[in-house]
């Protein structure tokens, strides 16, 4: 397995196409609006998010969608989308991935690593060191 970030618009624009099918099921089946794929991509060719995709004989199967979020005591690296490929364990991946990530995200000064998501995202993630500090609620206006 490769592991590769996209940082700058080159990398993106060469790349992102290959990873675009794995995060349209994330936009389609577990966010809830708050973003296209097309935003992703254009946050990433802006510098405002980070495009990291793991590999397998040249086959991206897994893709992530980062953004560093500065709160007053610490830096967050927070995983805006996650997205696995089809017939794929998931947990096997991110196992590969996770030791790549944690290095990245000290290389830049976070302190921490978190993730918005569903309960079954929830639960899958404490399996690698994640644990609940909040509950996100929502109401329309």
């Amino acid at each position: 397995m490769k592991i590769t970030f996209l940082q700058g618009p080159d990398a993106v624009t060469a790349q992102f196409p290959g990873v675009r099918h794995l995060f349209e099921r994330v936009t389609g089946d577990a966010a809830h609006g708050e973003f296209t794929v097309q935003d992703l991509e254009r946050l990433a060719m802006e510098g405002q998010m980070i495009i990291g995709v793991v590999t397998d004989e040249d086959a991206p199967i897994l893709a992530v969608a980062l953004e560093f979020i500065p709160y007053p005591q610490y830096l967050v690296l927070n995983i805006a989308a996650l997205a696995g490929s089809p017939g794929r364990s998931m947990r096997d991946v991110l196992l590969a991935y996770r030791p790549a990530l944690q290095q990245f995200a000290r290389s830049a000064g976070a302190a921490y690593i978190q993730a918005s998501c569903s309960p079954a995202m929830a639960r899958m993630l404490s399996r690698f060191g994640f644990d609940e500090t909040y509950r996100t609620v929502r109401s329309k206006l």
